[in-house]
């Protein structure tokens, strides 16, 4: 499995879940995430970016086995779903659906369209910006996966 490959999958997931759709829809007017690769200080997401998908991973423990030729992997890719409001009453709006939308479109892909082995949301962390970005407003994601990594 390539680790890119498994973002760019859950990506392309989440973009495409009808919740998330529907979500969007809802208190965006529809408009597309914006997907970002690394972690970013929040003071430097921007309107234009919002709402947005912020990509990392997370540490991975590895178990080589068949005699260094496979490599069984267990780690976690995180993102954050991250938008601006200002009233924290609609923030609370806004994230409150949003771990069931989550844990429902990685349960749709599991294999994170053939990425992993399996992959499963561990954990959800409802966020607010702090006093660089008091706007921000954010969800956490942990998404536990397995893959195996094979020597050529």
């Amino acid at each position: 499995m390539d680790i890119n490959a498994a973002i760019d999958n859950l990506a392309t997931a989440l973009q495409a879940d009808a919740g998330l759709t529907a979500w969007r829809t809802t208190h965006f007017a529809g408009k597309a995430f914006t997907v970002i690769k690394g972690n970013r200080a929040l003071k430097q997401i921007n309107a234009q970016q919002v709402p947005a998908l912020i990509f990392e991973i997370e540490p991975m423990e590895v178990d080589e086995r068949l005699l260094g030729q496979v490599s069984d992997v267990d780690g976690a890719i995180s993102f954050g779903l991250v938008w601006q409001q200002p009233d924290p009453e609609v923030a609370f709006a806004q994230r409150v659906g949003l771990p069931e939308l989550i844990i429902k479109a990685v349960m749709t892909n599991r294999k994170l369209g053939g990425a992993a082995k399996r992959a499963v949301v561990s954990k959800i962390t409802p966020m607010d910006g702090d006093d660089s970005a008091p706007n921000v407003r954010m969800v956490r994601v942990t998404v536990d996966a397995q893959w195996d990594v094979t020597r050529v």
